[in-house]
């Protein structure tokens, strides 16, 4: 991990100081501040469909295989280490095995924590880099959460 300043511009050698500073220069990315519109939630829950009871056959086996056919290879994997190509190339038996995974999880409602979490990559722009502002971030997601 390269050198970065704090937001003081104080230069951090520690990992769990540099850790720490981009977590909370992530956060203050993505960040929203802005006033939310009452009315408009107001709206957007008169004209919401009624929630539905989840039943036993929610999600269907065609999704799963349309979704894991639209993932993109060559690209870096999550947190889990799993690559695109190991879905899309494991046939019938993968194929099962998430359907019935993703079949639990929607009736259940409780997605795996691993699949929230995601590999914070620094890309290095022009400029000063031991300034996080130059540096661009990307995301890799585990492909698993993409497929549900």
């Amino acid at each position: 991990m390269n050198l970065i300043n704090d937001e003081t511009g104080n230069i951090l050698t520690q990992r769990e100081e540099a850790v720490k500073r981009w977590a909370e220069y992530c956060e203050t990315l993505y960040c929203d501040d802005r006033m939310q519109d009452e009315r408009v939630l107001c709206e957007l829950e008169e004209i919401s469909p009624p929630p539905q009871e989840a039943s036993e056959n929610s999600v269907l086996k065609d999704e799963i295989i349309m979704a894991i056919s639209k993932l993109k290879n060559n690209k870096g994997v999550g947190i889990d280490g799993i690559p695109a190509e190991l879905i899309k190339h494991g046939g019938d038996a993968i194929t099962n095995q998430i359907y019935k995974l993703t079949e639990m999880i929607w009736s259940e409602e409780n997605i795996p924590e691993e699949w929230s979490k995601a590999v914070l990559v620094t890309i290095p722009k022009k400029g000063d880099l031991l300034n996080c502002a130059n540096y661009r971030t990307s995301s890799l997601l585990p492909h698993m959460s993409k497929v549900f």
